[in-house]
């Protein structure tokens, strides 16, 4: 299932059968987040943060029944909500933790770990408690505000992506810089890069089996593989399009480890199969999955692809 998004949306898979996946919309006149479950049978819930601290961005956590959002105030809400397949509702409560002198500009939850990161216009990032809503850790100062979040979800690693401010006047895309941290807060690696990191993701195969990477699409439309462990270069994948080359937007890799999927500037969507059980760079294809022109009221850079595989064990 592919849906596609701009930066006022967000979807999130159903974690099980008895609830439903869910659609989260904001950045309305009136300040609302509207939710839209995938039961068409049931009406949108509304919910209203403060005014005065505009919604900048969500994620949904323990089995979809905590919606948490960021504003601009840098606070962060926690609205715990009704999702099964007969009903979405909100219980009426709402917990509101203040950590950020900035707005927050990213989320990222790690619902093994039940955690959940999030960074802010002020150069932090902070860990919280999803189970118990409370401050758990922060990470160190960054150079800049923080513009990306991944987490692993066997190690429960956090990787945090910032603009290297002494290149940010010289180009209009600033370099970034990508570090990872342990779950406890401890710096594991830094790593300077020569041009802008738009997105990050993690692979998931079993540790001790498998060395996991973190993958990472670049401005100029390759995308870059480094070891979770220590941030060592693996290989890359060349944008495949011809110049001028199309930024990669959005990634995400399948369960299996074997499928990874980028969407791009130009309105593609790329699927990279990895032909062989030990598959090195040169084995790998991809293949075209959809064209999309972008439409009238669309946002140009602001569009990006995603996809969900819902898989029940």
């Amino acid at each position: 299932e592919v849906i596609v998004m701009d930066k006022y949306s967000a979807y999130f898979p159903s974690a099980s059968p008895s609830h439903c996946s869910l659609l989260a919309t904001w950045g309305s006149w009136d300040n609302a987040m509207m939710l839209t479950s995938s039961n068409d049978d049931l009406p949108p819930l509304s919910l209203h943060p403060h005014p005065l601290d505009r919604v900048s961005c969500c994620e949904c956590v323990c089995n979809g029944q905590v919606l948490v959002s960021g504003g601009t105030a840098g606070s962060l809400s926690f609205w715990h909500i009704s999702n099964t397949q007969q009903e979405l509702s909100s219980t009426g409560r709402v917990t509101i933790l203040r950590g950020h002198d900035g707005p927050v500009t990213c989320m990222a939850a790690c619902r093994p770990y039940s955690i959940i990161v999030t960074g802010s216009m002020d150069k932090t990032c902070i860990i919280w408690d999803t189970n118990r809503i409370c401050f758990v850790n922060s990470l160190g100062t960054h150079e800049s505000a923080i513009g990306i979040i991944a987490t692993s979800p066997t190690l429960g690693d956090i990787a945090t992506v910032c603009s290297n401010t002494l290149q940010a006047q010289q180009s209009r895309f600033p370099p970034s810089i990508l570090r990872v941290w342990t779950i406890n807060g401890r710096l594991v690696g830094k790593l300077t890069l020569h041009q802008q990191l738009n997105c990050l993701c993690y692979s998931s195969a079993p540790e001790g089996v498998y060395v996991n990477v973190i993958i990472g699409g670049l401005a100029d439309g390759s995308i870059h593989m480094w070891s979770s462990w220590d941030l060592s270069f693996i290989f890359s994948i060349p944008c495949p399009f011809k110049s001028p080359s199309p930024a990669v937007l959005s990634l995400c890799i399948s369960s299996c480890s074997r499928e990874l999927y980028a969407g791009y500037s130009s309105q593609k969507l790329l699927a990279w199969v990895k032909l062989k059980q030990e598959a090195c760079p040169d084995d790998l294809e991809y293949i075209v999955l959809t064209s999309r022109e972008t439409s009238s009221n669309a946002r140009g850079l602001d569009t990006y692809y995603t996809l969900h595989k819902h898989i029940y064990i």
